[in-house]
């Protein structure tokens, strides 16, 4: 399932960083309640990456590692785009800075 579905189908969250720089895929998980903050670990130039690792922290201060595998590219805005999938021809905005509406 592509991430677009993840996002459609409600099983994952978009979250911004603190300070809306970067985002992250956060999984959403039943016993969770409130907002998560999503961290980089590293810092992430505007290029294609393989795999971007985020840490998030809610309001236990409990840490956790999110790994998203496959191809993204985070732009000079802060939106992250995901790969066309199967036959589609356009890269898709999986979260852009600002925007509550998924796209």
């Amino acid at each position: 399932m592509d991430t677009m579905n993840k996002l459609q189908n409600g099983k994952y969250y978009i979250m911004n960083r603190a300070c809306g720089t970067r985002v992250g895929l956060v999984p959403m998980d039943p016993g969770f309640k409130g907002y998560a903050i999503v961290r980089e670990e590293r810092h992430l130039e505007h290029h294609e990456l393989p795999y971007v690792t985020f840490t998030l922290t809610h309001k236990k201060d409990e840490l956790y590692e999110l790994k998203i595998e496959g191809d993204f590219v985070i732009g000079r805005n802060g939106a992250v785009f995901a790969p066309p999938k199967g036959g589609e021809q356009l890269w898709k905005i999986v979260y852009r800075e600002g925007n509550k509406a998924y796209t």
